[in-house]
């Protein structure tokens, strides 16, 4: 009787709407809350090759990615972790009379299943103790699906549930496709095709969002008439009524949201996923990323949350790897404060839109960024993972075909030189030269060979390369790691001072003397040279903040030529030169703008933590940009920052992580007790636990005012940058040493 019925429902579905939907195209498209509480797909393993490949042992391999905020189906990734093809999938609830509510309002909690696993639980409360959602989320372990399995809970009798999903395909919401077919809901952009799949049928419609969807219409009258089965070439939206007895009976039911490139192929995929024994799948799911936690060092017992934060994590890092271009580790599966402007004006100002390739957003591959996660990979002793990460920027090095870089009268060849960022089929995105990102992949390449995981002669070229670039012109950047600003920096300069130390070290055991020779003078100069060093360059005498010495975010050179040698630059700390600031923050001295940037020189040991300079600068550096929350202490990237909610920046949550190694370096410089050492590292620990929110991820930036103080804004979340500091400092505390320290770094300027 109930197939009879189901049958019945499934032949009035498809009965009772046809035609085009009017109101072409639709509202402007935006993406969904950048606030993720979790971040999840499954878990391959390299074939023998460091490949993902029909040879791994998990194949067949999964490409869908997804997030969830506000406790629904945010942005979904396939079949390339930088290629958002959705934009947000949840219920409506009405009484059909007097409201209508859209889940992601409700109130949210969320929990992960398994702690070695993406498997979570989201339970979502009506304010109104009206009814109650639970949902799990996990993708199938061999194909491109993903599953929301629901359960739904009325309190009260009488209301109505309805689907909403919004698709996004090819990673832009303006020319989507979407039509209903035997109660699928198929949408597509050329090729990238998508389907919905439930197991209880739908009365559907497709339309254009704010002229003739479902939600439109429900936000309108409360009710809801299926009209149209297929919008052509907009922003569209699907909604379909799921039938429930209108009782307070529970009702459980799955989605599944698979994707492809023909939509026969697709369609009939995502029916056999539907028909599979989900929990089979879920145990697979669990266990092959069991396998993955099995090759791992465990840090969860040095945390202070049970271990929550070390396998939220850990899992992050691996599920922000693509799987066609094995070590293109993205910054972040978010588009910051995607959801509150269109995504044509707001995003193209970030410029974090391509008209070729839709929205980047965060979902892209920084150099810098994939140093970083790669450094925590390696704590945990993934070397593979890192060795992928060094392969895939060995891929991206300019090469002598890429043209040049050109800053008024200096031009000089790319080859050598990095992207600024890149899509992870590795175009560059943005166009900017960061030196420091030139600098990362030799420091990287060194800390794997000193692990004994790579040979020297398979990234000889690469080393080279990038060594003769940073000699050629550094130390200035167009860009520091701020992404803003050209000039001399001291984060930048200790990145340069320390690749090309490292670089020497290969050139060494590779018999290359004189470029050894070169690079080590060329370091030692930037660091030493009296006068016409980094201090020299950045550390002003007559700063407007304390007693005036400090040094700089950066210095911009008072003459520049291109006739002579980089180092014979003028630059003046202690002159009145003006900066204009990024992100209309305004124009300020160079030496009123200070930031934590200058503590990198002790993070790689270019300098001591005990110098002069350094103990100068932390005063200025805590009284002005330094903030107390309530979970411990927060800094700003640099004074009057501009790129934040309400145009300022606010409270970056990695920026405690950086200081807490500092203050490790100083208390062993110090020979401090190593039970106080413990205790400040832990305080740390503690303070980076309290910032994540409560699906344990961290945003990019926190809340400097009022209630909200350290509590997470609408930025990036989740920042792989700081889960990958809050990892580097449990290996730290395990170690007992600051685990960014470059040893032949240290050694030759721990008396500076």
């Amino acid at each position: 009787m109930m197939k009879l019925i189901l049958l019945i429902l499934c032949i009035l579905c498809s009965a009772v709407h046809a035609g085009e939907a009017p109101g072409k195209p639709g509202q402007p498209p935006h993406w969904a809350s950048a606030q993720k509480i979790a971040v999840g797909t499954s878990y391959e393993a390299y074939d023998l090759d460091g490949n993902y490949s029909p040879l791994s042992e998990t194949a067949p391999i999964s490409k869908v990615w997804f997030t969830i905020a506000q406790g629904i189906l945010t942005e979904t990734y396939f079949p390339t972790i930088d290629a958002a093809q959705t934009q947000s999938t949840e219920l409506l609830i009405s009484d059909g009379k007097t409201f209508i509510e859209e889940e992601k309002n409700g109130i949210h909690s969320i929990e992960r299943l398994d702690d070695e696993a993406p498997l979570f639980r989201v339970t979502t409360q009506d304010h109104e103790g009206r009814y109650t959602l639970i949902k799990d989320f996990f993708t199938h372990p061999e194909s491109q699906h993903i599953f929301i399995q629901y359960s739904i809970l009325p309190k009260i009798p009488g209301l109505h549930f309805y689907l909403a999903h919004n698709p996004r395909a090819n990673n832009s919401g303006y020319h989507d496709t979407g039509l209903i077919e035997d109660n699928q809901w198929i949408a597509h952009e050329k090729n990238y095709y998508q389907v919905i799949s439930t197991s209880l049928p739908l009365t559907s419609s497709v339309g254009f969002v704010g002229t003739s969807d479902g939600q439109t219409e429900l936000s309108q009258k409360f009710s809801f008439t299926p009209s149209y089965d297929k919008a052509k070439e907009g922003h569209i939206r699907f909604v379909g009524e799921i039938p429930l007895s209108k009782t307070t009976s529970p009702t459980s039911f799955t989605i599944v949201l698979g994707f492809g490139f023909s939509k026969e192929e697709v369609i009939q995929k995502t029916k056999e996923a539907l028909s599979q024994n989900s929990d089979a799948l879920k145990k697979q799911y669990v266990q092959e990323w069991h396998s993955y936690f099995n090759k791992l060092l465990n840090l969860s017992s040095l945390s202070h949350d049970q271990g929550q934060e070390f396998y939220t994590s850990t899992l992050l890092l691996k599920s922000h790897e693509d799987k066609t271009y094995p070590g293109a580790i993205v910054a972040s599966l978010s588009v910051p404060w995607g959801d509150q402007n269109s995504e044509n004006s707001f995003l193209k100002n970030l410029f974090l839109y391509a008209e070729d390739r839709g929205t980047g957003g965060y979902h892209l591959v920084w150099p810098r960024d994939l140093f970083q996660t790669a450094r925590a990979l390696m704590s945990l002793h993934d070397f593979e993972t890192a060795k992928n990460c060094l392969k895939f920027l060995k891929r991206i090095q300019h090469t002598q075909e890429d043209g040049l870089w050109s800053f008024d009268e200096r031009n000089l060849s790319k080859k050598g030189s990095f992207p600024q960022s890149t899509w992870v089929d590795g175009t560059s995105f943005w166009q900017g030269l960061q030196m420091d990102e030139v600098s990362f992949p030799i420091i990287l390449a060194w800390h794997l060979w000193q692990a004994g995981e790579i040979a020297i002669s398979d990234y000889w070229p690469m080393i080279e390369q990038a060594a003769n670039f940073i000699t050629q012109f550094g130390p200035w950047t167009s860009q520091e790691r701020w992404e803003e600003n050209y000039g001399i920096s001291p984060s930048t300069v200790a990145a340069e001072i320390s690749a090309l130390v490292c670089a020497a070290d290969f050139a060494e055991a590779k018999g290359a003397q004189e470029e050894s020779r070169i690079w080590l003078q060329t370091a030692d100069q930037w660091s030493l040279t009296p006068g016409n060093n980094i201090e020299a360059w950045t550390f002003t005498t007559s700063g407007l903040w304390g007693n005036g010495r400090y040094y700089l975010r950066l210095d911009g050179a008072s003459r520049f030529s291109a006739s002579d040698p980089d180092y014979l630059a003028v630059w003046d700390p202690n002159d009145n030169k003006n900066i204009f600031l990024a992100n209309f923050s305004g124009t300020y001295l160079e030496k009123e703008i200070i930031d934590g940037g200058f503590l990198e020189l002790v993070r790689y040991g270019v300098r001591s933590p005990t110098n002069e300079f350094i103990l100068d600068s932390l005063a200025e550096l805590d009284e002005k940009i330094k903030v107390i929350t309530p979970q411990g202490p927060a800094w700003y990237r640099y004074l009057y920052d501009g790129y934040g909610e309400e145009g300022r920046g606010r409270l970056w949550t990695f920026l405690t992580g950086e200081r807490a190694q500092y203050e490790l370096a100083l208390q062993l410089k110090r020979k401090a007790n190593p039970k106080v050492i413990i205790n400040t590292l832990d305080q740390y620990i503690k303070t980076l636990e309290g910032f994540s929110n409560e699906g344990y991820l961290f945003s990019e930036q926190l809340w400097d005012k009022d209630t909200l103080l350290g509590h997470p804004t609408g930025s990036a979340t989740p920042l792989l940058w700081t889960h990958a500091e809050y990892l580097k400092l449990l290996r730290a505390k395990a170690d007992q040493k600051p685990f960014e320290l470059i040893p032949i770094v240290y050694q030759r300027y721990k008396d500076y």
